[in-house]
This record gives C-alpha cells, structure tokens and sequence, in this order.
C-alpha cells in the first residue's frame, strides 16, 4: 500500500442474498484529494459509502483507513476506527432536532470520550469557519437545508478525521445552497488535510473532484477529472 492512501479499496463485492450489488471495486483516495463516485439510482453509491465507513460488512475484498485494515476488524474496533477517523455527511444533515447546533456538532467527540469543554470549544470554531457560528444555540429545526448541510459537516470534521465521506450532500438543496455547500466541501481537503469521498448525481459536483469515478452494473469506470 501506497504511505500516501489515506482510504483503500481493493476488490470490494458487495451482494444481498443472491443480487451481487457490485464486485472489484478498487481505488486509492490521497489525504488533501477528493474523488466523487457518480451513477443512475440504484447502483450502490450510498452502500459503496456504507462500506468504506464499516457500516455494511463487505461480502468480499478489503478497505483501509490510514494503513489500518478496516474490513478485517470485529464490529467494536471497526466503530471505533469509523468514529476517530470517519466523518459523515448525509443528503438530509440527519441532526437531532433536539439538540442545538453546537450540541449535534459535538456529539461524535464526546461519544469519543474527548473532554466537554474542548469539544464545543473546537465545535464552536467550526461552526464560526463554516460560516454558521451564529446558529450554535438555535433550534436546529428551524434551520434552511443550507444551514443543516453546513452544521453537518462541521459534525463531520469534529474528531479531526482523516477522511469525510459526503452522500449527495447537495441532493436536497436549491442551486444556490448546494453552491455554496459544494464550495465547503471541495475546500476540505486542502483546509483540513483529509481525503473526501463524494457521491452524487450532479455532474457539476462531480466534475470538481480530483478523481472521478462512475458506478453502474455493478463496476466502476474511470472519468477523466473535470468532465461532466
């Protein structure tokens, strides 16, 4: 394995019951690079995603999160690599409603055992980078999607992880937020020094990834980064 891989796929299949979902997916994602996955409904991207996280138990091949072997971890040790190493963003935002802004930010690292007081301290300097700090005490029902999105990914980046896995995170949201979203998120790598793994129906999300990839029957095939 390249030193310089922060994720690893090799020869990934995944299959329910006798339906083969996909099978020899395999790609190298850098720290400071993102890839987006592209493809019709229905192809596997969000379970491609559930797979890279540990989520989904792969029925074959391998993942690694910084030269650790994900895959080959029990459930415990796999949940723990996926909450220090891991950030999620998922197409809705998926925050608790009854907990603020800063509190849904914090949560990862407290369920890490990080000390309170320094994890809504760095929560609440991401929230302010995000642009977003404003809100950090409000009812997180009454956020725009935008806003949620922004909240979102400040949750993601709170343990510090190595990588951020984003599931049509501009899927929900009008062409003016999903702009700006798309900005944030782009911006990641380069800001945090993470890898970013994007997957999306929007070509012009897709075509600002250094890697882009398209998933359909079950394989991945190559785009020449920038296309859409």
């Amino acid at each position: 394995m390249r030193a310089t891989s922060t994720v690893r796929a090799e020869a990934l299949r995944y299959a329910v019951a006798e339906r083969e979902i996909f099978a020899d997916i395999s790609f190298d994602v850098p720290s400071r690079t993102s890839l987006a996955v592209t493809g019709p409904s229905g192809t596997g991207k969000t379970t491609l995603l559930m797979c890279l996280a540990g989520i989904l138990p792969v029925a074959g091949g391998r993942v690694w999160i910084n030269g650790q072997e994900l895959t080959s971890l029990p459930p415990r040790a796999r949940s723990a690599l996926r909450l220090r190493s891991v950030g999620l963003v998922y197409q809705f935002g998926e925050l608790l409603p009854e907990l603020t802004p800063l509190e849904n930010v914090t949560l990862p690292a407290l369920l890490g055992s990080a000390p309170r007081r320094a994890s809504y301290e760095r929560g609440k300097t991401l929230l302010h980078d995000l642009g977003v700090g404003e809100l950090a005490d409000a009812a997180s029902a009454t956020l725009s999607g935008g806003e949620r999105q922004r909240v979102a990914v400040a949750r993601a980046l709170i343990t510090q992880p190595s990588v951020i896995l984003a599931d049509e995170p501009t899927g929900s949201l009008d062409s003016a937020s999903g702009q700006v979203v798309s900005d944030l998120l782009f911006d990641l790598p380069r800001r945090y020094g993470c890898a970013l793994i994007v997957v999306t129906h929007n070509d012009r999300v897709a075509a600002r990834a250094d890697q882009q990839l398209a998933l359909d029957g079950g394989r991945l095939t190559a785009m020449a980064a920038g296309s859409s």
